[in-house]
């Protein structure tokens, strides 16, 4: 520790590492002249720190850090406002959707049209044909093996039964991946047409 004077003297550099003190405390948590030292000290550090300021506990030998801007684990957030909370406000509206709650993308009600089917039935509509019918054969093989509801209309499905379908798994291709494989072929314009099929306005998730 050295003062300021001393070290312009010395020309001594100045690195990040180096801290200056703008207060040292005996802890004393019931002393109300101790509590606004402290403020006042934390309120100079922060003012002088540019928004930070470090305490060090000379009991424990550490050194606690403090900033006080609007951030979290590195990252810095914009200040939340009045127009940011509002969802019909251009400011604040979902960057997605711009606030109208939907976007365009695979609409269920088009892929599964009757859902008094089963998988096995055939409820998936894509799934149909010489071709694509080999996604219902796969789904219908792999998820037999972990007793999946093959038979069971796909209304009284659970929701995690309706995820399998819809976001498969490691060894299970579902929906989803039939519709990133066609958007992966997309210059067939047999799956652009296919694709095009099933599109409609979706609720943003």
């Amino acid at each position: 520790m050295m003062k300021i004077e001393e070290a312009m003297e010395n020309s001594m550099s100045i690195s990040e590492s180096d801290f200056v003190i703008v207060d040292r405390l005996k802890s004393d948590p019931e002393s109300d002249e101790y509590k606004n030292r402290l403020y006042d000290s934390i309120e100079t550090a922060f003012w002088e720190g540019e928004g930070d300021c470090t305490i060090y506990d000379f009991s424990d030998k550490k050194s606690h850090s403090f900033n006080n801007r609007f951030e979290l684990d590195g990252i810095e957030f914009e200040i939340p406002s009045k127009d940011f909370l509002s969802f019909n406000n251009p400011y604040g509206a979902c960057k997605k959707c711009e606030g109208f709650g939907s976007v365009l993308g695979i609409d269920e009600n088009l892929v599964i049209p009757d859902p008094s089917l089963s998988i096995y039935e055939g409820c998936v509509a894509p799934w149909k044909g010489e071709i694509m019918s080999d996604w219902k054969k796969h789904f219908i093989q792999k998820a037999s093996k972990i007793e999946f509801p093959i038979h069971r209309p796909y209304s009284e499905l659970t929701k995690a039964e309706k995820k399998l379908i819809w976001e498969g798994r490691k060894d299970i291709l579902g929906i989803n991946d039939f519709f990133k494989h066609l958007e992966d072929n997309n210059y067939k314009i047999q799956y652009r047409v296919l694709a095009a099929r099933y599109r409609g306005k979706t609720r943003l998730p």
